[in-house]
């Protein structure tokens, strides 16, 4: 998976020239919560986020990663605190202005090694995205997450991610605010025993655009 990432990066750098038409960085703090559902694991904490998204034409290639220090419910006996640290991925193309259908992929490790498994999936879906004037935009984004790979073991049938996101800024769009709110589950079996997995991903980060 870590190879399936780096070569869309790859694709998307080398795919947008000097002169696209926007050029966005931002950086902020994130807030995750993470279980494992049949063990009754729950772990939540904070980290840190960072975001690169390039734009050309109908094109659009988005990197964004996190880091964060979570602790366990102190109710589920569990005293290890874990580091978890993602990277995502997305290529979309827009059919119109509202509507994207995106690719992309995703990897997912946590430190201990033996708290929880480390997961790589791939994702097709849509994004829809709207204009709130020249100071504000909406976005919602779905995908399917077919055949995600863990460390641990197991499979997956069904996995999906949901996201809700909003931009408040200047007019001429140089500066900003973003807010998201990411979902995610999927439904791993391991030895025929369910073992599904749920993360959820707050973000607030500030954007400057080029």
């Amino acid at each position: 998976m870590k190879r399936v990432i780096v070569g869309l990066v790859a694709i998307g750098v080398f795919a947008v020239p000097l002169h696209a038409q926007s050029f966005r960085i931002a950086v902020g703090a994130t807030g995750v919560s993470f279980s494992e559902v049949s063990e009754g694991l729950q772990y939540d904490g904070p980290g840190g986020n960072a975001m690169i998204d390039f734009r050309i034409g109908k094109f659009m290639v988005q990197g964004e990663g996190y880091v964060a220090r979570l602790k366990p419910d102190p109710e589920t006996g569990f005293t290890e605190e874990v580091d978890l640290r993602q990277v995502d991925v997305r290529i979309a193309y827009f059919i119109n202005p509202a509507l994207a259908i995106q690719i992309g992929a995703s990897g997912r490790e946590a430190k201990p090694e033996n708290s929880t498994s480390n997961v790589g999936y791939g994702r097709i879906g849509l994004i829809s995205e709207n204009r709130l004037g020249s100071i504000a935009r909406i976005w919602v984004r779905g995908a399917y997450l077919p055949n995600p790979k863990f460390s641990g073991g197991g499979s997956a049938e069904f996995a999906f991610e949901i996201g809700l996101g909003t931009w408040i800024g200047t007019s001429n769009g140089r500066f900003g605010a973003r807010i998201e709110y990411d979902f995610q589950r999927i439904d791993r079996q391991v030895n025929d025993v369910d073992a599904p997995q749920q993360l959820m991903v707050a973000r607030l980060s500030f954007e400057v655009g080029f």
